[in-house]
């Protein structure tokens, strides 16, 4: 009885299996890669905002200190 051929056939299921197991770790450490660094430009773009608002509402405060100061000299 010659097994030759079915252990040829169970080293070659096997060497496809590891190697299609390999291609889904690499695509999935690519993936999660990718969503991190969306995430992370996401939340600093989130971080430029809230500055950005928050710089913008003191420039407002600013010139409505000026104009209230302005107006009270002038009465």
């Amino acid at each position: 009885m010659n097994i030759e051929p079915t252990l040829n056939m169970v080293f070659i299921f096997l060497l496809i299996a590891f190697v299609a197991l390999m291609l889904m770790f690499i695509y999935t450490k690519k993936v999660t890669k990718k969503m991190r660094e969306e995430k992370e430009k996401a939340e600093a773009d989130r971080i430029a905002r809230q500055i950005a608002e928050k710089k913008r509402f003191k420039e407002l405060m600013e010139e409505k200190e000026e104009t209230e100061h302005t107006l009270g000299r002038k009465i």
